[in-house]
């Protein structure tokens, strides 16, 4: 039996080919939390409640499923699974799926004086490393604020909102020199790409650390967005006490 389906990209039907046909993977985008059924969110489940039927009966009972994105592990689907018994635990996940969250937060580094305390194999927990009054630098990316003009970059005043300013109220100004030497100079600060740039906050204070949890609570801004990874180390240039 062919299967053909609508393809919204070339806006014609294609038929449907499935890249694994013993494991055919369906992925529901949309509201899926809601407790009543209305006419916003019964539409998509009765349209894929139909095509899942129709896989089912083409490639089998077992060889279809219902997939989840790697983003929803720390979404509210999951609260509410878990509320209804049906929670999916990290060994539901495809080994494609961890490699590709691995691949996104890759294993760090680090270097210690002597590498023979250690162990092969051996579990570090944060209250081996940090304990509550260190201070600590603070390493992470940024978030991304895409391509932005001078006056969110920089913070620059602008042009007067006179008559004689016409489609320029958030530009520059001249940015240019005579003839000599003819180029814009190196580090000119002009429009462009903003945030998602590695930066470090020095001098934080460690506030407590939860060993059970494997919390650290800083007191301070950190760099990144959140849930983004962050590095902790030892302070570099921790301030001195004044006599």
């Amino acid at each position: 039996m062919e299967l053909k389906l609508h393809d919204t990209l070339t806006r014609a039907k294609r038929t449907f080919t499935p890249i694994d046909p013993a494991r055919v993977r369906m992925y529901v985008c949309g509201p899926t939390v809601y407790d009543f059924a209305h006419i916003g969110n019964a539409r998509p489940v009765i349209v894929f409640d139909v095509l899942f039927r129709l896989l089912r009966h083409i490639y089998g009972d077992s060889h279809v499923t219902y997939v989840r994105n790697i983003t929803d592990v720390d979404d509210k689907i999951n609260a509410r699974a878990a509320e209804r018994g049906a929670f999916v635990t990290g060994s539901d996940f495809s080994p494609r799926m961890l490699e590709i969250a691995r691949a996104r937060h890759p294993a760090i580094e680090f270097r210690v004086a002597d590498a023979s305390a250690y162990a092969v194999g051996q579990e570090l927990k944060v209250s081996d490393v940090i304990s509550a009054g260190d201070i600590i630098d603070v390493t992470g990316i940024t978030k991304g604020k895409g391509f932005q003009g001078v006056v969110r970059r920089y913070g620059f005043a602008g042009q007067t909102a006179g008559h004689g300013t016409h489609e320029s109220f958030r530009g520059p100004g001249s940015v240019g020199n005579r003839s000599f030497p003819g180029r814009i100079f190196r580090g000119k600060r002009m429009d462009g790409h903003m945030g998602s740039a590695q930066r470090t906050t020095l001098n934080l204070k460690v506030v407590q650390v939860r060993a059970d949890d494997g919390l650290v609570l800083v007191h301070g801004a950190l760099p990144g967005a959140p849930g983004e990874r962050v590095v902790l180390r030892r302070a570099v240039k921790q301030k001195v006490a004044s006599r």
